[in-house]
């Protein structure tokens, strides 16, 4: 795989044909004519047509598809645009994470059967294969049978191996971030939380009592750790009479680790280097999208089902890889499922996080109303309890701990310390030396 034609910002990219180029930058010029933001899939297949490329042309008559309907069902779904004389000539749209990856599964496949580079007729099989979900089992077969398009079917052979290897790795990762149980554990065989119980005990009846909710019940766990949640979650779906679905949100992030870089790196006092925040490389956005969709067509299978989502607020060492915004564009991704997502109404929505601040739920809201409003607080007293204060770094800003000599960071000193005996130095009055080992003062070093 080549995941660095996820990071393209233009056309100008290597491994494709001047053919390509040009079919990228009229599809940019179609989605700008409309008013889009970003180049989709449709708009990169409208300007092939509009390119009028006679090899695309003779391949999709090959394949039976009428170009003229084709391009009618587009301009449809697209809605109108500007004339070809009002379009800009160079704008700089980016492209979809759809549409990169079909550019990578190009590259890719082309790279397999020895060829250099990517022409028109690739990207356009691709497409058509992500988009209309040509099975590409046929679509071998039927290249084989015409001496003009069999050098494509090499190309589909490894599109289609592609997209099993994708699809088998794909569920590996949803096996091991989620998990489906029969309850086993009822609510009042859970010791302590009373009034949590009964709370849930009320959520369990509004569920019984109206099955035809416009959308499922949502709750939040503030300040649950992972076993009471999942007990927690476990005594509703025992309930209810339902299986419980977990999905493990910071596994997902930490799984998404290795696709984030540092945007900038800044000199610090000591000429050290230190990124201040990692972004998420659209490859692995992509990927965890693919994740969270698949595990959504799970629930779909076993609708009405509870499902928890444990820890959205990233887990314990998110504060300290500093991967913020990878948990909330991931977080986005999710609500955004959950929104378009065709789940059963009579099933439960929980999810278990140490803090609602931690994932700014009141921003994540939807046509119907916002996400996980209701709120449970897991404390002796059942009321919220807020953590200490947060302490910063005064160079780089990093969140620290209080027990921290230096930030490890940007290495800044945050204690007065001994440069000799390393020993933390308490100033009495107008000491010149170091209680520990007597160093005079020009040895001391100033944090």
């Amino acid at each position: 795989m080549n995941p660095f034609v996820f990071g393209m910002r233009g056309p100008q990219h290597g491994w494709l044909e001047d053919s390509v180029h040009a079919l990228l930058l009229l599809a940019q010029r179609e989605a700008a004519g409309r008013g889009c933001t970003e180049v989709l899939l449709e708009h990169c297949l409208l300007a092939a047509l509009v390119q009028n490329n006679d090899r695309v042309i003779e391949l999709l008559l090959f394949l039976k598809i009428e170009p003229f309907i084709l391009e009618e069902r587009l301009q449809m779904r697209l809605g109108p645009g500007l004339s070809r004389d009002e379009m800009p000539e160079r704008i700089q749209l980016p492209f979809s994470l759809e549409l990169q990856a079909c550019v990578e599964l190009s590259v890719a496949g082309v790279h397999s059967t020895g060829k250099m580079f990517v022409t028109p007729e690739h990207l356009l099989l691709c497409i058509l294969n992500h988009h209309w979900q040509m099975t590409l089992d046929k679509v071998v077969e039927q290249l084989g049978t015409s001496r003009e398009w069999s050098d494509l079917q090499q190309f589909c052979a490894e599109l289609a191996q592609q997209e099993l290897r994708m699809l088998l790795y794909i569920q590996n990762l949803v096996h091991s971030l989620s998990s489906v149980r029969e309850p086993s554990i009822a609510l009042n065989h859970i010791a302590g939380y009373e009034e949590v119980k009964r709370e849930l005990c009320d959520v369990v009846q509004i569920a019984e009592a109206s099955p035809d909710r416009r959308r499922p019940q949502e709750l939040l766990f503030i300040g649950a750790e992972r076993t009471l949640g999942r007990e927690l979650a476990e005594g509703v779906a025992f309930a209810l009479g339902r299986r419980l679905c977990i999905f493990s949100f910071a596994g997902l992030v930490a799984m998404c680790l290795p696709f984030t870089t540092y945007p900038t790196l800044n000199y610090y006092n000591d000429k050290r280097l230190s990124g201040r925040e990692r972004q998420f490389s659209p490859h692995g956005l992509f990927l965890a999208r693919c994740i969270i969709q698949r595990f959504f067509v799970r629930l779909r299978q076993i609708s009405p089902c509870v499902v928890l989502w444990e820890e959205l607020d990233g887990g314990e060492y998110i504060d300290r890889v500093r991967i913020h915004s990878v948990r909330d564009q991931l977080l986005d991704s999710l609500f955004g499922e959950i929104e378009q997502s065709r789940l059963g109404r009579r099933s439960i929505l929980l999810a278990t996080t140490s803090q609602e601040r931690d994932v700014n739920l009141p921003s994540r809201t939807s046509s119907s109303g916002p996400h996980f409003e209701q709120h449970l607080f897991m404390t002796s007293s059942n009321s919220p309890c807020e953590r200490a204060q947060d302490i910063q770094c005064p160079d780089c800003g990093s969140d620290i701990e209080r027990d921290w000599r230096y930030c490890v960071y940007c290495r800044h000193l945050l204690k007065r310390v001994c440069s000799v005996c390393g020993s933390e130095l308490i100033l009495e009055g107008m000491k010149q030396f170091c209680s520990s080992c007597g160093q005079r003062p020009e040895g001391i070093l100033n944090g």
